[in-house]
């Protein structure tokens, strides 16, 4: 859970959403959210979403690229992919962005990649596919999604050296143009110069012509459906091992659902405390690392509990975790822990609504609920009444309604 800043505001401008946060601290922030990620790719170029955000940093207009662009102007970026989106996040002081604003989007909608950049970066990308296959931890999760989820073309980000052979400049012109599309791209700037960043988009998106703006992509609408009541057992000749219980919690529009969803996960696992770290951290069990929390992919809500252990049989772990779950002990820690676990909430949201000096984690939050629900105003007055009102009988309808035999199991070792 993240606080939520209780000022901001969303323009339509031209189709595109535009969502202005308000300030307070010396940095502006621009997050450049797409709602599109490596699901919605089909089979034949997995890894494609990935490949072109490394790109994007070498868009090129008068021969300088964008990456120096942004160095030149002190405007720090993050780039990441993931199954269901894509995001560019910027980040500088005084006017950095606001002054250079048309100008970035100059780069995203007109700026050209050369065959040489590609080349490079599918070089990059195969070093980076080889080292993530060194990682036990990176490979059981690209297995854990396929499995979790059915008919999952890309659950694969990085693809492989096969699905990006045919990508090349007209392929990426052709990804860019969706991605800069109004259907995907949402806008959400953070500092004190909302109206010259509503003012300049509406400039340059009039720049964008239609075949720019037009969905030509071949993008794939993921079929999501959850393995209900399934298990899939990977075996792994390594000394870790993994369990992963995932139970569905319905759609993600219940604003009192997703709350709670929230509060149990911290309840199950919270930094060196927790009903399951309490339960299986300790003792002789093999149990190194336990982390429970809330998610969504799409408009699927779900709760993720992952246990890695070093020694014993993993798929009984996973039956502890089940029958932990529907124990009394579990009501009693509820009931003794629930008081100090809202607490914490409550404090952290202040923490984050008052002294911080970035705002990307709420923009993150704000990109990702408006993904899911469309969602056009949220009130921190309200979710914090929400956490407020929760007593020991809504964990409990929770975890009756939610926590039964429908999970799907991933067991790794």
């Amino acid at each position: 859970m993240i606080g939520l800043k209780s000022k901001f505001k969303i323009n339509n401008i031209s189709g595109y959403d535009v969502c202005i946060v308000d300030g307070g601290n010396k940095y502006e922030e621009l997050l450049l959210w797409f709602s599109r990620g490596a699901m919605n790719e089909s089979s034949d170029f997995k890894g494609s979403t990935h490949l072109t955000e490394h790109l994007l940093a070498y868009l090129s207009i008068d021969g300088k690229c964008f990456r120096d662009f942004l160095s030149d102007n002190n405007i720090m970026t993050e780039y990441k992919t993931s199954y269901d989106f894509m995001y560019i996040y910027l980040r500088g002081r005084d006017k950095c962005i606001s002054n250079n604003f048309f100008r970035i989007f100059e780069y995203l909608c007109h700026g050209v990649v050369y065959d040489t950049d590609i080349i490079k970066e599918k070089r990059v990308v195969h070093d980076e596919r080889a080292l993530r296959g060194s990682f036990i931890r990176s490979k059981i999760v690209d297995r854990h999604y396929k499995y979790v989820w059915k008919d999952n073309r890309g659950d694969d980000i990085l693809g492989t050296a096969d699905s990006v052979k045919l990508y090349n400049s007209k392929f990426f012109n052709r990804i860019r143009n969706e991605i800069i599309s109004s259907e995907v791209l949402s806008i959400i700037y953070s500092g004190n110069s909302g109206d010259q960043i509503s003012y300049d988009f509406r400039k340059i998106i009039s720049s964008v012509d239609e075949e720019t703006n037009s969905l030509i992509y071949d993008v794939v609408e993921p079929k999501k459906s959850f393995c209900y009541n399934e298990t899939v057992e990977c075996k792994q000749d390594s000394e870790i091992k993994q369990c992963t219980l995932m139970y569905p919690v319905g759609k993600a529009h219940d604003r009192i659902d997703s709350i709670i969803n929230s509060v149990f996960g911290l309840l199950l696992s919270f930094g060196t405390r927790g009903y399951l770290v309490d339960a299986l951290r300790y003792g002789d069990r093999g149990v190194y690392y336990i982390i429970a929390k809330p998610s969504y992919l799409f408009d699927e809500g779900y709760i993720e509990i992952t246990a890695l252990i070093n020694k014993g049989d993993v798929s009984e772990t996973a039956y502890e975790i089940e029958m932990l779950l529907k124990n009394k002990s579990f009501e009693n820690y509820i009931h003794d822990n629930l008081d100090f676990v809202k607490e914490e909430m409550l404090e952290f949201i202040d923490f984050q609504n008052g002294d911080s000096n970035s705002n990307k984690e709420f923009m993150l939050f704000l990109a990702k609920e408006k993904q899911i629900n469309g969602i056009k105003d949220l009130e921190i007055d309200a979710t914090k009444s929400i956490i407020s009102s929760i007593e020991f009988k809504n964990i409990i309808d929770f975890r009756n309604r939610y926590i039964d035999d429908k999970c799907c199991k991933v067991l790794i070792g």
